[in-house]
């Protein structure tokens, strides 16, 4: 579990770029659904991160990423529609990737180091 830091530092080399980066650790609840009724929430799951570039954000669940596509802004959320139909909202501190009848909330998320992402001046 050590590894997925740096891991996700490399396979995110666009958002290295970024001044504005945020690497969180997060809770996240896997929600099912059958069309607007909920079925089933898995337990919740500690050590997800997220990595925040702003306008878009990349969430890594075990061994599984979610890379966001832009995101737009609407009143007070960014949100987005991933080339396989997920929907990716940000609003406030919690994040959000859903498919037709599964949503991973991603929340109580804490700021962990940057260090790897800025070169020593």
């Amino acid at each position: 579990m050590k590894l997925m830091p740096l891991i996700a530092l490399m396979m995110i080399p666009a958002l290295a770029e970024a001044n504005d980066l945020k690497t969180l650790q997060c809770h996240a609840a896997i929600i099912h659904s059958q069309g607007q009724q909920i079925t089933g929430v898995s337990e919740r799951i500690t050590g997800a991160l997220v990595v925040d570039s702003g306008m878009e954000f990349y969430a890594l669940l075990d061994s599984k990423v979610y890379k966001s596509p832009p995101l737009k802004s609407r009143k007070k959320m960014k949100f987005g529609v991933g080339s396989d139909g997920q929907t990716f909202i940000k609003k406030d501190a919690v994040y959000s990737v859903s498919s037709q009848d599964t949503s991973i909330i991603f929340d109580e998320c804490s700021e962990v180091s940057n260090d790897l992402h800025h070169p020593e001046k």
